[in-house]
């Protein structure tokens, strides 16, 4: 049970670092182009967020870059996140028959 569990926790994450590469780094290069300076001092984690501008929504709206990266990365998250209920079903496994076995 655990090397299955330990390969396939391998295999999610090469498929995380490999599969996501290219819409991070779509959307690092967007990022940029698309909210000023200002602008991406407002996403920075604070107490008191602040949304966009209206012309920031519109830029995203209007760009037709932004949606097939949108796509893109909605898919991965349906697939990736299976593939992380079910190495969390395994873990539990492993931690079920630990606990039962070694009580």
């Amino acid at each position: 049970m655990l090397q299955d569990y330990d390969n396939d926790y391998n295999q999610l994450l090469d498929g995380l670092n490999v599969s996501a590469n290219p819409a991070r780094l779509e959307i690092r290069k967007l990022k940029y182009e698309l909210f000023s300076d200002t602008e991406h001092r407002k996403f920075f984690p604070t107490a008191t967020p602040i949304p966009p501008n209206r012309e920031s929504y519109a830029s995203i709206l209007n760009d037709k870059r932004v949606l097939p990266i949108c796509r893109y990365i909605g898919s991965n998250a349906t697939y990736f996140d299976g593939r992380v209920q079910i190495l969390t079903h395994k873990a539990n496994d492993i931690l079920n028959y630990l606990n039962n076995k070694y009580e």
